[in-house]
């Protein structure tokens, strides 16, 4: 939806200024090291092999072809490491989409119904 992008997020994406600011802070990032965050992005993604699946969603079949090409190639890992470090403030971030009720943050006597369900 635009977060990871050097042109940014549009104005209706539901994050916050802050989330918008760092992400388009990191994705310039990579653009100055003459890489691009989509493609670090992707292969961050797919990097995890006990995680199969990873989806992605294109208009362009040329981004959807970059995504397969970027897949083979090495991650650069200290580009990584770098915007990791601009995003760490991120760190599980989220906002509020889709159907109201399935927003709502379990509460306590939910999360100790779960555990004694467990055992």
């Amino acid at each position: 939806m635009g977060l990871l992008s050097t042109r940014g997020a549009p104005a209706w994406h539901p994050a916050d200024d802050r989330v918008k600011e760092l992400c388009l802070k990191a994705a310039r990032f990579c653009a100055e090291q003459g890489s691009d965050i989509a493609k670090l992005a992707v292969q961050f993604s797919t990097s995890n092999e006990r995680i199969p699946t990873t989806l992605v969603s294109s208009a362009s079949q040329r981004n959807i072809l970059n995504n397969a090409a970027w897949i083979e190639e090495p991650l650069d890992q200290s580009l990584l490491d770098e915007v990791l470090r601009i995003l760490a403030p991120l760190h599980n971030e989220t906002w509020s989409s889709g159907r109201p009720e399935y927003n709502i943050k379990p509460s306590n006597t939910t999360a100790k119904a779960s555990k004694g369900e467990q055992r």
